[in-house]
């Protein structure tokens, strides 16, 4: 259930917490795609930790931080999977001379690419939402941060 949120300041730099809460999304989101196959796209969870870290008292900044964290680890951890089984098919299609292995990889290359597309457009939908003062929770690692920034207490 999404909540909605009086406005408040952050105890990060003073800021509102909605703006924080923006940022939390909104600075991974431009450093993964200005990086793209760059080294700084490996970095993104940073930003959600510093805010865990800093926040001292809003409840909406915390479960922003918690769910963008949580994001940034499930697409890091999508990306591992599906180099370890790329890597593995494009190697055993090779050893057998086969072109299946091509075949399932451009398969595993449209997955990951329709996947990368979901998480980015919910990405913009939190992060607007996160602006607007409200939790909004994503499938699954919603309920998640809620849990983790105590936000129903």
């Amino acid at each position: 259930m999404n909540k909605k949120y009086d406005e408040h300041k952050s105890s990060i730099l003073g800021l509102e917490a909605n703006v924080v809460s923006l940022l939390i999304y909104l600075v991974p989101f431009l450093i993964g795609v200005f990086s793209y196959g760059g080294i700084w796209g490996n970095f993104t969870w940073i930003i959600p930790l510093l805010a865990l870290i800093f926040e001292k008292d809003s409840k909406l900044v915390k479960f922003h931080a918690w769910q963008a964290l949580l994001m940034t680890l499930f697409y890091g951890a999508l990306g591992v999977i599906t180099t370890v089984v790329g890597t593995t098919v494009s190697i055993t299609s090779i050893i057998a001379g086969s072109a299946g292995g091509v075949v399932s990889g451009m398969g595993i290359i449209l997955v990951v690419g329709v996947i990368s597309i979901i998480i980015a457009i919910l990405e913009i939908i939190a992060a607007v939402k996160a602006y607007g003062w409200v939790s909004y929770r994503l499938p699954i690692i919603g309920k998640w941060s809620s849990n983790l920034a105590h936000e129903n207490e």
